[in-house]
């Protein structure tokens, strides 16, 4: 389920990875306080240059359906 909108993610690994000049990362296995699952996140900058903008994408994956 995704986060609300709004949610804060200044903190995850994949905010300091692409805000750092990365143009996607991945995390490393850990376990989803959402659903128990061992997940990945993969993790993307994408630009919108008709509003100037950048927004971050990103997908949570089970490693067990993966």
């Amino acid at each position: 389920q995704p986060s609300p909108k709004g949610t804060d993610h200044s903190f995850r690994e994949y905010y300091y990875a692409l805000t750092g000049g990365q143009e996607n990362h991945v995390t490393g296995p850990y376990l989803s306080m959402n659903s128990g699952n061992l997940c990945i996140t993969a993790s993307k900058m994408a630009a919108d240059p008709l509003h100037g903008q950048s927004t971050i994408l990103c997908a949570d994956l089970n490693l067990s359906k993966v």
